[in-house]
């Protein structure tokens, strides 16, 4: 799981995804279905169909650099993926 600064509003557009956060049960979504969330709360996503879902994320902060945060979030979570 991972967090950042800002919130985080979620719309899932195709397949069942779960959402895992730090305090909160897992949840079940469905195609349709949307969530917010604070996302200075540890979270992450996983698909629960063996087909790729597909979920659209946005993400809004006072931060001036959001983008480059998130790309570097990711790129940090591949490369300790890969050890």
């Amino acid at each position: 799981m991972t967090s950042h600064v800002g919130e985080e509003f979620v719309h899932v557009l195709k397949g069942r995804v779960m959402l895992f956060s730090e305090y909160y049960e897992p949840i079940a979504l469905e195609t349709g279905d949307c969530v917010y969330l604070d996302s200075t709360m540890k979270h992450a996503y996983t698909s629960l169909t063996e087909s790729p879902s597909e979920i659209m994320i946005t993400c809004s902060s006072a931060t001036p650099n959001l983008a480059q945060t998130l790309r570097q979030i990711i790129k940090d979570k591949i490369l300790s993926e890969k050890k």
